[in-house]
């Protein structure tokens, strides 16, 4: 359960990192050099409310996510907080700005669209610097994997040279022990024969004495 909601938390950092970027280098880079300034601004008043709205859709889907996710790390509500906080900021200021481009007042106007830019790319900054944390957070856990797994092949390595050398040492144990009792067995004949040959002896002179 919790890798699913950590997928999930990845996955709409991505999709907010996407929409960010297409919107930026795609419509409103099109929309300029397709259209007429008259025409371009009717359209991105249309486009840039629906943009931020998506945005706070997002951010607090993100939120929803790892709220029922137990590894609530500091980042990931620093990244969810940050990125709504904005998003609704940026959509507050819009007829704002809009008045200000009507009232021809162009110092406002570029204070509050600065203020706007900058709001987006934090918010783009943030979740894909969420997403590199957590990818250079999984090559680590995957290196101490590794590692782990080194170190367990190594160990049952060693056990298994450990356990030859004393099933060697008990094989080499054995056969001298058997040697011993062989030995033992053939002093133990040996002895059983002269004993023989002793009692044939004493008889032989026993018959022939007179």
């Amino acid at each position: 359960m919790v890798n699913i909601l950590a997928n999930f938390s990845v996955l709409i950092s991505g999709i907010t990192c996407g929409v960010i970027i297409f919107q930026v280098s795609a419509i409103a880079s099109t929309v300029f050099k397709v259209l007429k300034p008259e025409e371009s601004s009717v359209l991105l008043r249309s486009i840039f409310p629906k943009f931020f709205k998506l945005l706070i859709i997002l951010s607090i889907a993100f939120l929803s996510v790892n709220f029922f996710n137990e590894e609530y790390s500091s980042t990931k509500l620093v990244t969810g907080i940050v990125s709504l906080t904005l998003a609704i900021f940026c959509l507050v200021i819009i007829p704002i700005t809009n008045r200000s481009r009507d009232e021809g007042n162009q110092s406002m106007f570029k204070f509050l669209h600065s203020i706007s830019v900058i709001s987006t790319l934090t918010i783009l900054i943030l979740n894909f610097g969420w997403i590199f944390t957590i990818w250079e957070k999984m090559r680590r856990i995957n290196e101490r994997r590794q590692q782990n797994i080194f170190v367990t092949l190594d160990r049952r390595i060693n056990l298994r040279r450990s356990l030859k050398s004393t099933r060697r040492k008990l094989s080499d144990r054995r056969s001298k022990q058997e040697k011993i009792i062989e030995e033992r067995r053939k002093t133990t004949r040996r002895s059983e024969e002269v004993e023989n040959l002793q009692s044939k002896f004493s008889e032989y002179q026993l018959l022939i004495e007179p």
